[in-house]
């Protein structure tokens, strides 16, 4: 029994560990650095890609552009993450005097919803193709931001978690 409590409280550990922002954003740009290093040492001479004239006088290797574009868009989208998400839950309660099952629920709701929606989104990002989608999806993000702002009943607060994950 002793030794149960002993590992369950090591588990914990290692589990709010693994699950901290900092852990996941270093292990997710680790990932992508590896990535674009197999990415270029797999690319062989007869297959080279044409670069635009911007990307081949860059003094250094692209793949570092890409990382820290998507390094910062994914910081951007924090207001869509859970991880942010918690941080208001309980100014929202005070707030508008709801009860936390209520405001979970409908963040649950938000999220199934966002779930679906995101389908959609992949659909509309294969066809549009991420410059204009990335554009489209930053605007209406920071309007669900703005909306966030002006909850006042259930469905109001429901609709924002929905948006706001499906977008972030």
């Amino acid at each position: 029994m002793l030794f149960g409590r002993f590992f369950e409280e090591e588990l914990l550990e290692i589990e709010e560990f693994v699950q901290s922002t900092a852990f996941t954003w270093g292990l997710r740009i680790l990932i992508l650095a590896i990535c674009l290093k197999i990415n270029v040492n797999m690319t062989s001479n007869s297959s080279r890609i044409r670069h635009s004239s911007i990307i081949s006088r860059a003094p250094f290797f692209y793949g570092w552009v890409i990382l820290t574009v998507s390094a910062l868009t994914r910081f951007i989208s924090g207001p869509g993450q859970t991880f942010l998400i918690s941080v208001f839950i309980d100014p929202v309660i005070s707030d508008l005097g709801w009860s936390r099952t209520l405001v979970s629920s409908l963040y649950t709701a938000g999220s199934l919803t966002a779930g679906v929606a995101v389908i959609f989104v992949g659909r509309l990002l294969d066809r549009y193709g991420a410059r204009i989608m990335l554009l489209v999806i930053g605007i209406l993000f920071g309007l669900a931001a703005l909306w966030m702002s002006t909850v006042n009943h259930p469905v109001k607060l429901y609709f924002g978690f929905a948006a706001l994950r499906t977008l972030g």
